[in-house]
């Protein structure tokens, strides 16, 4: 995980476990990428299913400094899996770390119910490889749901006919948390994402309640989430043949 998320996700991505990521038409924003890009600098494996346009060059910016390209060689993207996107996604689990899931449509609970129990069977046994779970939208059985309550961008600072103007430096983002995870008392996180040189960098940790999470919630979905085009270097062949040790995610329960 990348250092600035700690405030927020003191225990991590926990394996066995899946997360919801609100965003604008279930698209891929920096949020979800900056979770993705914390686990390849960490060295694991990680996988995209059904994110056809996941944003690979921002993902590569918030990489920083880690080897990129060894780094994006360690995500494999199956971006048009179909109906077999849960049989893709439960697959995938028993070979990679981070699972980013898009599916299709609405999930049955029949469906849900069924990717959980594979995302579980790993952790509870400890005999199999247990992988975490982000999934772009709703997730009837995620423990956590993480948003961009507001994002307020840098650079359109032009005066008199040309206000609102200019080239895009950076955003100050409000991400909240809030879920069983929590524990029913939400958590507010406000930092760059990304900062003027495409990485995500603390602005200002705060766990907050109450007043302070309903002023972020009031801001909205972010101005203008952006992704770029698709991520260069990246698997797709599923494959996990000839892979170094993966280790854990960052304080995995």
């Amino acid at each position: 995980m990348l250092e600035p998320f700690r405030g927020l996700l003191p225990e991590g991505l926990r394996r066995g476990e899946a997360v919801s990521l609100a965003s604008r038409d279930r698209s891929p924003d920096y949020l979800a990428l900056a979770l993705l890009a914390g686990a390849l600098a960490a060295g694991l494996w990680c996988a995209a299913v059904g994110v056809a346009g996941l944003g690979g060059v921002a993902l590569a910016e918030l990489l920083g400094d880690t080897d990129r390209r060894a780094a994006l060689d360690r995500l494999l993207l199956v971006p048009e899996p179909g109906e077999q996107w849960a049989e893709v996604t439960a697959g995938l689990a028993d070979g990679v770390d981070l699972l980013l899931v898009r599916p299709p449509g609405a999930v049955s609970a029949e469906v849900g119910r069924r990717v959980d129990a594979r995302l579980r069977q790993g952790r509870a046994s400890g005999t199999r490889h247990s992988a975490a779970m982000l999934v772009l939208g709703n997730w009837a059985g995620a423990r956590m749901v993480l948003r961009t309550a507001q994002t307020v961008w840098t650079g359109l600072d032009g005066v008199g006919p040309s206000a609102g103007t200019g080239h895009l430096t950076g955003g100050r983002g409000t991400l909240v948390a809030e879920g069983r995870a929590t524990a029913g008392r939400p958590r507010t996180l406000r930092l760059w994402l990304p900062a003027a040189d495409g990485v995500a960098r603390a602005l200002i940790d705060v766990q907050a309640e109450g007043a302070e999470v309903g002023a972020a919630s009031a801001g909205g979905m972010s101005v203008a989430e952006t992704s770029g085009a698709g991520a260069s270097g990246a698997g797709a062949d599923g494959s996990g043949a000839d892979r170094p040790p993966r280790p854990p995610l960052t304080a995995v329960a």
